[in-house]
């Protein structure tokens, strides 16, 4: 009985022992899931927090990138209306000096504007469905800015042989008569100024204007008004300017 009771015993600290064990495995069991999630979740709050930190970064540069793009814009729009300025100085003022008109106008650039009874065109380059005549070339241009100094000179009978001096107010350069012009663009420079840009050029309105007609014996200064369209090359020059204008005003 003795020796019964004693395996009795044995077999229960056996089952306690195996129970204890038992317990420390599902206890090591769970703390290894426990961990393996903690590490999982602390993975995944990583890769989230590393997957947010590459889009602001991504957001950030699309912002930059924009700004500049932004920026180049505003400023590429500037060399056009500095350009616009530059070339109605060219016309009105008349410059001789054909490296001049090279600064701002493509060796081809075309001009195109309506045909008016106070001056002759190139038939050959006339468009009868629009009664617009075009120009091409620099010394096309020239020509154009002369002859619209001389058919205002015809007016006041101050021909060529009436030649503009040179003074200050003329650049240092002899014109072909002693007509003066001006001239005003819609460019932006005012706040009541209206001018459209488009991916190649620009558009706004212009008015030409004699200053000295009636110091000549006219009774009034004359003035054309219209719009201009300005389109520029890859390098930003002026490759092609078209005016409308009332022809009869």
């Amino acid at each position: 009985e003795e020796e019964e009771e004693e395996e009795g015993n044995e077999g229960a600290d056996t089952k306690d022992v195996d129970s204890e064990q038992a317990k420390i495995l599902n206890r090591r069991m769970r703390n290894r899931k426990h961990a393996a999630a903690t590490r999982r979740r602390k993975k995944e709050s990583m890769n989230a927090m590393l997957e947010e930190l590459d889009q602001l970064r991504k957001d950030k540069m699309k912002w930059a990138t924009a700004e500049e793009r932004e920026r180049q814009i505003k400023l590429r729009r500037r060399t056009w209306v500095d350009c616009t300025h530059r070339a109605f100085s060219l016309q009105t003022n008349y410059n001789s000096n054909p490296a001049a008109w090279a600064s701002c106008f493509d060796p081809n650039v075309v001009l195109v504007q309506p045909v008016t009874p106070y001056r002759s065109c190139d038939t050959s380059r006339l468009d009868p469905t629009t009664s617009r005549c075009e120009l091409v070339g620099i010394p096309a241009l020239m020509k154009n800015a002369v002859s619209l100094v001389v058919a205002l000179g015809a007016l006041a009978n101050r021909g060529l042989h009436h030649e503009r001096p040179e003074t200050a107010e003329t650049g240092g350069l002899r014109l072909p008569c002693d007509v003066a012009l001006s001239y005003q663009l819609s460019t932006g420079e005012v706040g009541s100024d209206v001018v459209g840009y488009r991916d190649d050029g620009l558009m706004c309105s212009f008015r030409l204007m004699s200053r000295n007609l009636t110091r000549l014996g006219l009774l009034q200064e004359v003035a054309k008004c219209g719009t201009v369209s300005v389109h520029f090359n890859a390098i930003d020059m002026i490759d092609r300017i078209e005016y409308s204008f009332d022809v009869m005003s």
